[in-house]
């Protein structure tokens, strides 16, 4: 079941980049972080990381989205890879071609090399680095990152792709394949808009009077 869950998603729940995609990653916890050392079901394979919230005891989903909310790349790691992690980069980010929008936890020094292979990373910037010079288009678009952050919501709460029950690693790798499927066709999928000039020339020219 779970070699066929996950083919399936492969195959026909992934969708297509475009000009615009987001990057993130979500934590899902397979037990209370004070109880780690008692875990046995994730043993040697769950790790402790660190997100804005706290630290947790689990694993990563790692997922790039276009601006349709499609998903279009995913990888799950232990808790304990950073979102920045070369290594992973480098294999997560192999071939793509395009702008992948993301937070701070994407800054790397990495982006010269992605760039030279065709993929654009733009993320924010902590309060003492050098803002970046990006077109308004750019701008835009990073404001709109929380794209990502709904994507995950819909595949916790309405696909339940994330609790502490598991009995087996098999059962928790079903329950996660099966909840991104059923998010694939979920009625509605939260997008953005596309960028519209016409508009920010108007706000501009509403500040300049």
């Amino acid at each position: 079941m779970q070699l066929e869950l996950y083919a399936f998603l492969y195959t026909c729940c992934l969708g297509e980049t475009t000009k615009v995609n987001y990057i993130d990653s979500k934590p899902l916890e397979v037990c209370h972080v004070k109880r780690e050392k008692n875990h046995r079901v994730f043993k040697h394979i769950a790790q402790k990381g660190k997100t804005s919230k706290g630290y947790f005891y689990g694993l990563k989903l790692h997922l790039i989205c276009n601006q349709r909310g499609e998903p279009v790349r995913l990888r799950l790691t232990s808790g304990n890879v950073s979102d920045n992690n070369a290594a992973f980069l480098k294999t997560f980010l192999n071939d793509f071609q395009g702008k992948i929008y993301g937070d701070k936890g994407y800054l790397t020094k990495l982006k010269g090399h992605f760039e030279k292979n065709g993929c654009k990373i733009i993320s924010k910037v902590r309060k003492n680095m050098k803002k970046p010079n990006l077109t308004g288009e750019e701008r835009y678009y990073l404001k709109k990152r929380g794209l990502i952050e709904t994507v995950f919501d819909q595949m916790v709460n309405i696909c339940q792709i994330e609790h502490t029950r598991h009995r087996s690693p098999r059962n928790f790798a079903v329950n996660l394949w099966a909840g991104i499927i059923a998010y694939a066709f979920l009625g509605k999928l939260p997008q953005i808009q596309e960028f519209q000039p016409k508009i920010l020339e108007q706000s501009v020219v509403l500040l300049a009077d």
